[in-house]
């Protein structure tokens, strides 16, 4: 119980939502087994006295013959070859401790395992200056074009007036498209003929595909791409910083021709510049002509009157028309009550800006998102880095799902190292040895090994539902190690010698081994068989689970015997 507890107790101290994640199983866990403990004291003996007496001992059917089966003298034909060929058995099992490096390097880190989806939502900025008749036309021609491979659709154009409407702030130039498609096959294949849709069609279009979502989503998202470069300008730059900014992108599209790297989304905008010449000399001062651009531009709005899903504005003004026919009839008073036109006093530039601007800690920056597995983000940073060191106009950083996920890894190494410490006291105290918990605990390295081979060879990655089921692995299966290398104690104290020790331990521990391995391996085996969400977070969990089990029943029964028998065989 102790040595279980202590492997989940630490993981409280895990940061972030997966420490919330873990807090919970791991006072489960600890709770559970304390109540276990109490109730084999106390209750399993009276449960035992009433239900099990001689008679049933002594009555004969299908499990008491399969029972009687001797499975000791299997087990002593495996033990007599371990031991006959110690040299080779030394070999497989730190060949199995080494591998775990290339095991690592070799699986996708992920934070949450992937899940299965049939479904999309498609964001759409066509990047242009275009009525909001416009987008949705060009949006019931995208779905039109493709109804053949959707199940369902919905869409979403312009501004929304929702009233809890938190996750979207659209313009008339950008629409959402749900998109569900028969399966995750069909889905990919309707993503793809989209992109190059839109890329013939519009040059200028921004899009991106992100997941519909679900309620695990909700709980459990991280929305952040896996890498993110942040471009900050090193110093002012004036109107030059959003040519220099355009620059250094299509720059950076040439050095990386094999990433998707989006443009820019530019916004253009009118620009009123008042001359103050022309106000000194018309003797008229800057803030009259603010108040009539101003009013005449509808910007006084007063209230906002609401009713169901209208919204009325309440200005004051005029109607709306068109901005050349304001400016040419728009007038502004100077100090003597003379009326001046407003076109002899301003110049009208057309400009373009950053539709949005973001910022953080570090100041202003402009982000680019790139979708990229961890071994091909290295090439990446070293090549926007050189990039960014060639231009003395920008510094970039560099953040994202990869740095979080390894925050995590380092958090969780951290967190096992003490587990395993623990584990060492407990064991110390326990065996009155310093020796004999090493055994135990060098069992860990190669059940990880097992955990790990699994996983490759179902194709799924290192998550965090993963590192839980080895934890819970680890936790497992070093009980039957603990119990084994205890019976072998109170033999040697009975007068065995070494090798026939070990061997009657094997003998009474093989069965309760072999129980606990099955009976928790079956338990999960119906997680790699089904579909679904929870089918897809438990099956990392499972195949860890499974892997460890397996590869930890063989250590348990034989390698653990050798370590004892080389550890206390001395000459």
């Amino acid at each position: 119980v102790l040595t279980t507890c202590v492997v989940f107790i630490p993981l409280i101290f895990i940061s972030g939502i997966s420490g919330a994640l873990f807090y919970d199983q791991a006072m489960a866990i600890t709770i559970g087994l304390l109540v276990s403990l109490a109730v084999s004291i106390t209750l399993l003996p009276v449960y035992y006295r009433i239900f099990y007496t001689k008679a049933s001992i002594n009555k004969k059917n299908f499990l008491s013959k399969i029972n009687a089966l001797n499975y000791g003298v299997l087990y002593e034909k495996g033990f007599r070859l371990v031991m006959r060929n110690q040299v080779w058995s030394w070999l497989l099992f730190i060949f199995m401790i080494g591998a775990i490096y290339p095991l690592f390097l070799q699986l996708e880190k992920q934070k949450l395992p992937h899940i299965t989806i049939d479904e999309t939502l498609l964001y759409i900025d066509w990047n242009e200056r275009i009525h909001l008749d416009e987008n949705r036309d060009r949006t019931e021609r995208l779905i039109k074009e493709f109804d053949n491979f959707i199940v369902q659709h919905s869409s979403l154009t312009g501004d929304q007036q929702f009233l809890l409407n938190h996750n979207t702030d659209l313009t008339t130039s950008e629409a959402i498209v749900y998109l569900k498609a028969g399966s995750p096959e069909k889905l990919d294949t309707i993503q793809t003929a989209i992109t190059n849709y839109l890329e013939k069609n519009y040059t200028s279009v921004r899009h991106n595909f992100s997941d519909a979502g679900n309620i695990f989503d909700l709980l459990f998202s991280d929305d952040a791409p896996p890498l993110i470069a942040k471009f900050r300008a090193t110093k002012d730059l004036g109107q030059q910083k959003n040519s220099k900014l355009d620059n250094f992108v299509n720059q950076l599209k040439a050095e990386l021709p094999n990433y998707a790297i989006e443009s820019i989304p530019w916004e253009e905008h009118l620009v009123v510049k008042i001359s103050p010449d022309k106000l000194t000399a018309f003797n008229i001062s800057f803030d009259a002509v603010y108040r009539a651009l101003k009013s005449a531009f509808s910007e006084n709005e007063v209230l906002i009157i609401t009713e169901n899903q209208q919204f009325t504005p309440v200005i004051l003004g005029g109607k709306t028309r068109l901005i050349n026919e304001i400016l040419e009839e728009l007038t502004v008073p100077n100090n003597k009550g003379d009326y001046i036109r407003l076109q002899s006093l301003i110049k009208l530039d057309k400009e373009q800006g950053l539709k949005t601007i973001v910022a953080g800690s570090e100041g202003e920056y402009y982000p680019l998102n790139f979708d990229t597995e961890q071994e091909s983000a290295k090439s990446i940073i070293n090549t926007i880095k050189e990039l960014s060191n060639s231009n003395s106009s920008f510094e970039v950083d560099f953040d994202g799902s990869i740095y979080s996920n390894q925050k995590l890894l380092k958090e969780l190494i951290i967190i096992l190292t003490i587990s395993l410490l623990l584990l060492y006291f407990i064991l110390a105290s326990q065996f009155e040895s310093l020796s004999l918990p090493l055994i135990v605990l060098l069992e860990v390295p190669i059940d990880i090994f097992g955990a790990l081979v699994f996983l490759w060879l179902f194709g799924e990655s290192l998550n965090l539902m993963s590192i839980i089921g080895i934890i819970v692995m680890s936790g497992i299966i070093i009980n039957d190690s603990i119990l084994k290398i205890d019976t072998i104690n109170q033999l040697r104290k009975q007068g065995y010698s070494l090798i026939r020790a070990l061997a009657v331990a094997g003998q009474r521990r093989l069965k309760p081994i072999l129980m606990t391995s099955l009976t928790t391996i079956l338990a999960l085996l119906p997680f790699l068989f089904i579909s679904g969400i929870g089918a897809d977070l438990q099956r990392p969990l499972a195949l860890a689970v499974i892997g460890g089990m397996t590869i930890g029943t063989v250590v348990s029964l034989y390698f653990i015997p050798l370590l004892f028998y080389r550890l206390k065989n001395k000459p």
